[in-house]
């Protein structure tokens, strides 16, 4: 039997990113700062309206402060990274199937799998898409994602297990994500280990 795949996302579900933007729009351009804050908890692509133009956001995500942004950001809680790759043995005996899934452009894919490395992810199955609508399109059967589109989209599929009821997309709660109705793992105040619940994962006692 085929396993089960599980698309864990990064940004926003792994790494805090947004607090690096805050960070650095306030060192590079704090007149856009308040802007950013008045938003971000309401609109998922929040940058679009802070810079003049795309061309804007992009030039200085992905070439002016790529690495700083991707590279140096914090985890979006403490544990997250230690408690994925706990879950990550659990699951796999249970016949899952874990990938972390991520829309990257350009440089900031090196700069996040040095993150990824750096903070010790042990994850082996990685996937760069270049749109949310290529990670969409790629069909994991679960998806745990803080993106709107990508919720939502792919909580109109059926779940692909007999027998089995398995949500299909999994929400990190924010305040553009809160009108969705799917389950959530609230990752930023440290509950990823509800998820064992959601999939219905034994836990696995390990001794080092």
């Amino acid at each position: 039997m085929s396993k089960i795949t599980v698309a864990i996302d990064i940004d926003g579900t792994l790494r805090n990113l947004e607090g690096q933007i805050t960070k650095y729009l306030e060192n590079d351009h704090p007149e856009k700062l308040d802007k950013f804050n008045e938003i971000k908890n309401t609109k998922y692509y929040s940058l679009d309206e802070v810079f003049d133009t795309k061309e804007d956001v992009h030039r200085w995500i992905y070439e002016e402060r790529v690495f700083e942004l991707f590279g140096m950001a914090q985890k979006i809680h403490p544990k997250i990274i230690d408690d994925l790759n706990i879950f990550n043995v659990s699951a796999e005996e249970r016949g899952y199937e874990l990938w972390i899934a991520s829309v990257q452009r350009g440089r900031s894919i090196p700069a996040t799998l040095h993150w990824l490395s750096k903070w010790g992810c042990r994850i082996p199955r990685i996937m760069f898409f270049p749109s949310m609508k290529d990670k969409i399109d790629h069909s994991f059967d679960i998806y745990l994602d803080d993106c709107p589109d990508v919720i939502e989209e792919v909580s109109k599929r059926t779940p692909k297990r007999n027998g089995v009821e398995l949500p299909t997309s999994i929400k990190v709660p924010y305040g553009f994500t809160k009108n969705i109705d799917v389950p959530e793992l609230d990752v930023a105040n440290g509950k990823f280990n509800d998820l064992y619940e959601l999939l219905g994962v034994e836990r696995i006692l390990h001794k080092e």
